[in-house]
């Protein structure tokens, strides 16, 4: 019989092989031969096999796993780092690699006089609109320079320490004569914000010959990186000691990404910008540091009338000439116009403006306003978008040389500008918002499409949330025709229509998910002789998900719903089964 191809992955390592095992075979068997064929040989207590995001059990067979021929056989694999027998597959990483912690010279070490550095260099490119090649700068210029990494030598002592104390078992000698290294170390923790652990200032416990041996770890080489591997020891239990090293490697670990000046850390090497109005040099090459846009390119555009906010024409005294209309979006446009016309088409075939020429000019009027409104809105917000770009050409006195500052901060020309509180090459002008006349003029007319738009919602969301604590009528046939007719007539204004799918959008959300979580299929029933297999520790078997609060409240769900009255659970059933409200837009 011909063997069945898996394809194993091993993400964590970015690896990945295949193997050849009999279809009758069980997941227990498929271990085995990835111990066999994946480098490193794992160990099977140590492997754990993934498919479609459920952890396989032993006992499982393959063939229930794949029920078409056409599936794709792969399997994910995740193994434990202490059940690797070799070194398991090296990934390909980039970046220096601190030096290893020599834990065999003494169980107990002093602070390093030197530190590992790495390197943090991080290199933002910049775009350039138009699709203006610029030359790039050097490679000196555009890559800062390394930031070399020192941490505090009083923390790498305590590390160190305490990393001794977990192997031992045995409690280090208290730190004497390092008071000065403490107090410079507490005042660096402090100058961040953060309050100094005192559990760094506590003595280890004494060890005890009753607490036994404690945990046993051992040194291993995980990529080339030395670790702590926890041996397994049943019974065993930390000690008094092994707990206070724990404790204080949880604040060290922390504590180890401070960096400092030199050795004796005077001060945490924390940067404060400062920028002077007067060196626009070193302006621009803190921008560039920063990963911003770099000024000299920005003077650059301007000379090739590329500048943002302005058009290629580089005569100034024409610009007030020329009308620069913005680019218009299609589809908001032709959707609404698209819309009126069918509406209005709608209407002058039912109404027949021959008969009554009065209805008829009422709709032709009601389509001029309506085409009348996005005019009205674009010639309401042009001058205040166009009002800055005007002022430019007067800043710069009718040339595209750039105007020194005034010893106020503020450009020259900018008479009626109020003068920044700290000078520099930041200025912020500060102009109105445009179409906020607009909003002030609308402000009632989107009170009312308010209103409208959430008729009715309010009372209803009532009857949904209290219809299994007492029972409701049903709404009568004359409510529902006036609801109808009132709908129909006020969704004929698009504005109108959006606020009212989007109300809807939200009431029929929750009603959604809870049908979803009412209609998930119940737990299967644990085996019927549950002491051949091993419980883990939430009390569930290999192979199997127990989740109790889920189950009790899908069963909640049930019971509120089937209170409800019939009429109620109809309309939830109509909201499950159709589309979301226009859901093709």
């Amino acid at each position: 019989m011909t063997g069945v191809e898996l394809r194993i992955e091993l993400p964590a390592y970015s690896h990945s092989f295949n193997i050849s095992v009999p279809p009758s075979s069980t997941i227990q068997q498929v271990k085995e031969e990835i111990s066999r064929a994946c480098p490193g040989q794992p160990r099977i207590d140590g492997q754990r096999l993934i498919s479609k995001g459920r952890n396989l059990a032993d006992d499982e067979k393959i063939t229930d796993l794949w029920k078409a021929p056409s599936d794709s056989r792969i399997l994910h694999l995740a193994v434990h780092p202490s059940a690797w027998k070799a070194d398991p597959p090296a990934p390909e990483l980039s970046g220096s690699k601190p030096p290893p912690l020599n834990l065999d010279t003494s169980p107990f070490l002093s602070p390093p006089s030197t530190f590992p550095t790495f390197s943090s260099a991080i290199y933002h490119p910049r775009l350039i609109p138009g699709g203006l090649q610029l030359p790039e700068p050097p490679a000196s210029s555009r890559t800062p320079k390394p930031v070399e990494h020192k941490p505090m030598p009083y923390i790498v002592l305590l590390h160190q320490n305490a990393i001794s104390a977990l192997v031992t078992g045995n409690p280090p000698p208290p730190p004497s004569g390092f008071n000065e290294l403490r107090d410079a170390a507490k005042a660096a923790v402090n100058a961040l914000g953060w309050e100094w652990p005192s559990i760094l200032d506590d003595a280890y416990p004494t060890a005890s010959s009753e607490e036994g041996e404690g945990l046993k770890y051992e040194r291993s080489i995980v990529h080339g990186r030395p670790y702590l591997t926890l041996k397994p020891t049943p019974n065993a239990s930390p000690t008094q000691v092994q707990l206070h090293a724990l404790h204080v490697l949880s604040y060290t670990f922390t504590l180890l990404e401070v960096n400092v000046v030199s050795s004796n850390i005077a001060t945490v090497t924390t940067r404060h910008i400062v920028v002077n109005g007067n060196d626009p040099l070193r302006a621009e090459r803190l921008l560039e540091e920063l990963g911003g846009p770099n000024p000299a390119n920005e003077r650059i555009l301007q000379e090739l009338g590329l500048r943002r906010g302005q058009n290629n024409n580089n005569n100034n005294n024409n610009n007030n000439n020329n009308l620069n209309w913005p680019g218009i979006p299609l589809r908001p446009l032709l959707m609404p116009l698209g819309m009126l016309i069918f509406r209005a088409v709608l209407l002058l075939y039912f109404v027949g403006p021959v008969r009554k020429p009065v209805v008829g000019i009422l709709i032709f009027a009601w389509v001029l306003y309506e085409l009348w409104q996005p005019v009205r809105n674009l010639l309401l917000e042009r001058p205040q978008q166009q009002q800055p770009a005007n002022n430019a050409p007067n800043q710069n006195n009718g040339n595209n040389n750039p105007v020194p500052p005034n010893h106020n901060g503020a450009p020259n020309g900018a008479a009626n500008a109020n003068p920044p509180a700290n000078g520099g090459i930041f200025q912020v002008q500060q102009a109105q918002a445009p179409g906020v006349r607009v909003i002030e003029v609308h402000i009632n007319l989107n009170s009312i499409f308010n209103y409208l738009a959430d008729l009715n919602l309010q009372s209803e969301q009532q009857i949904l949330d209290q219809a299994d604590q007492a029972p409701v009528p049903e709404p009568g046939i004359g409510h529902k025709i006036a609801s109808f007719i009132g709908l129909f007539l006020g969704s004929l204004h698009p504005a109108l229509w959006n606020r009212r799918r989007l109300a809807l959008r939200r009431r029929e959300g929750p009603i959604r998910t809870e049908a979803n979580i009412r209609q998930q299929p119940d737990p299967e029933p644990p085996a019927e002789n549950p002491s051949e297999e091993q419980e883990q520790e939430d009390g569930s078997r290999p192979g199997e998900q127990v989740d109790n609060r889920a189950t009790e409240m899908r069963d909640e769900l049930r019971a509120k719903h089937a209170r409800r009255p019939e009429w109620v659970r109809r309309y939830i059933d109509r909201v499950v089964e159709e589309d979301w409200v226009d859901d093709a837009d």
